[in-house]
């Protein structure tokens, strides 16, 4: 049975200079802190959730369609890689862990070279980072559980579950990398951007 209402998502942080809060998180639009990231979800299915909960498991629009094609028995593609991850467990409450942690990279498409952020977000921690030539140049451990604003880096007291998650934040940044050069197959979206 599929949802028979809208499955809402916000739009990612508040812009500079208007209103909008962050509530007391770190960054806005276009930071990958999780005043930038973090954004409220609204998921209506009278027919499967019967009572109002509030779910804390980091979820992203990539996960939706993983999750409509599990929902229909539907086939995952296999000629590109995808970043989401079904979810269904999630909203049945049969889990409260996502399967796969998210990646953020925010930088102009295609040009790895120069320095920009990237983010990797599991169930409890998050490693914040600026990247330089499709690698992890310097990284911060945040227990998201515990600290949302990300005040505290926990890398030296967790050395590792850091460096687990950098290796992890690695090999998805190399995936970005091959997808935007057309190098796994998948398909290449031509877009264009004006630097900022």
């Amino acid at each position: 049975m599929v949802p028979s209402r809208p499955w809402t998502l916000s739009d990612n942080g508040p812009e500079d200079g208007t209103p909008g809060s962050t509530n007391g998180l770190r960054g806005r639009k276009r930071d990958l802190t999780e005043g930038g990231i973090r954004v409220p979800g609204l998921l209506e299915w009278p027919a499967k959730i019967k009572s109002h909960r509030v779910v804390e498991t980091p979820i992203v629009s990539s996960d939706l369609m993983p999750s409509f094609l599990e929902l229909v028995e539907g086939k995952m593609p296999d000629d590109r890689p995808v970043d989401g991850k079904s979810i269904l467990d999630i909203i049945n409450g049969v889990s409260t862990n996502r399967s796969a942690p998210i990646g953020f990279a925010y930088h102009i498409p295609g040009d790895f070279d120069k320095s920009y952020y990237c983010a990797w977000v599991d169930n409890q921690y998050k490693i914040f980072a600026s990247c330089q030539g499709g690698k992890v140049a310097k990284s911060y451990l945040y227990d998201l559980t515990k600290d949302k604003a990300e005040t505290t880096d926990l890398s030296d007291k967790f050395p590792d579950i850091a460096k687990a998650m950098v290796s992890q934040l690695n090999s998805w940044l190399k995936s970005v990398e091959n997808s935007a050069k057309n190098e796994s197959g998948c398909y290449q979206v031509k877009t264009s951007y004006m630097e900022i």
